[in-house]
């Protein structure tokens, strides 16, 4: 009795529970309670949000609780698109909290501290970051707005939202067909720079979302190569566009296993007149893009064998087999020529020296 006395009364209570739960989301969703929501949210700004709203949650950044590695590298995104407006250098400090949208492709309303430690007096500053997702498991990001906390950004872009859907559907991204790691590679040391680290960081974090921890220390970078591409648009309104291939190594077992030798596409689209700029990536294995490599043997082995037409000559070194080859070109019997076949031997008259043939033979 007393077990099922147990289980009547926490049923009871999730259902109570469960009745609050549908009835506060009725309030928000219908009534004068979502039209009072967004009101807070147009006289406070979304950056600015006491309290979390109708589609939008509020979480701030506290030492106990810090905030996603995917939104701290979205914070150093809407730096490095400032940066590149202004000329300037700066780093992230920490991010002091952020909202985002509450659909599963979200929008993240970043505030951050950010220091140039390049300025003449370095001051700690506060700039406000908005940045815009398509896809969830894929690099698929724009960022539109990057300025300091009461300013107005210039460089906000105020084009059609819709300029992103068309740009990714226009040109998917696909490795090429050559192996970009043959030309237009960085130098080793320039392959480790803040920008590369960043957007590879950026495709890790996109592609594996269920790894919540990017492990920047994991992820070793071997090569890059950058190319440069033409813009569709032509005129001073084009957009700046290049592409990073990166090869790495990711070192985290939880996240990748035992394929650790992985490669990385990014591809950046800028424009300074407009504000505009988006990343698109993946990551693959390397064994899916990159071909194998294939021993090379030596030019002389190479003639040697081409000189004699053997192709085979490893089955030389047995001295019954070089006793055999004396007389091949004399007897052409059907068991000869099948033999001559597995051997892979097709002049055999020229194996006079059977001796050189047979060191040269051991020696592959």
């Amino acid at each position: 009795m007393r077990s099922g006395t147990k289980e009547d009364v926490g049923d009871s209570t999730k259902k109570v529970r469960l009745i609050r739960i549908i009835k506060g989301t009725r309030q928000k969703i219908t009534g004068p309670a979502l039209l009072a929501s967004r009101e807070r949210v147009e006289k406070a700004g979304v950056f600015d949000i006491k309290s979390s709203e109708y589609g939008l949650w509020r979480y701030v950044c506290k030492s106990w609780r810090p905030c996603p590695d995917i939104v701290s590298a979205y914070a150093r995104l809407g730096l490095d698109r400032y940066n590149m407006l202004n000329r300037t250098k700066f780093q992230l400090v920490r991010v002091r909290k952020y909202v985002m949208t509450t659909t599963p492709v979200a929008c993240y309303y970043i505030t951050l501290q950010a220091i140039d430690p390049t300025s003449c007096s370095p001051r700690t500053r506060i700039f406000q970051i908005c940045v815009g997702e398509l896809y969830r498991h894929r690099l698929s990001v724009h960022c539109t707005v990057a300025r300091r906390r009461g300013t107005v950004d210039t460089n906000e872009y105020s084009g059609p939202a819709s300029k992103f859907y068309d740009v990714l559907a226009r040109s998917l991204l696909e490795w090429p067909p050559h192996n970009p790691f043959q030309k237009s590679l960085v130098k080793e040391q320039d392959k480790d720079q803040d920008w590369i680290r960043l957007y590879l960081e950026l495709a890790v974090a996109t592609t594996f979302r269920s790894n919540t921890k990017i492990n920047p220390s994991k992820l070793e970078i071997l090569k890059v190569a950058i190319e440069t591409m033409k813009d569709a648009n032509e005129g001073p309104d084009a957009d700046s566009v290049i592409v990073l291939y990166i090869r790495y190594k990711d070192l985290c077992e939880a996240r990748v296993g035992k394929n650790v030798d992985r490669v990385a596409i990014v591809r950046r689209r800028f424009n300074k007149v407009t504000g505009w700029f988006s990343l698109e990536g993946k990551t693959l294995s390397a064994e899916i893009v990159l071909p194998k490599k294939v021993k090379s043997q030596s030019r002389r082995r190479y003639l040697f064998r081409q000189r004699l037409g053997i192709h085979k000559p490893w089955r030389l070194s047995y001295p019954r087999m070089c006793k055999v080859y004396k007389n091949l070109g004399k007897n052409q019997s059907p068991r000869v020529l099948l033999f001559k076949q597995r051997l892979g031997i097709h002049q055999p008259w020229r194996l006079s020296v059977c001796k050189a043939l047979k060191n040269r033979g051991s020696d592959d």
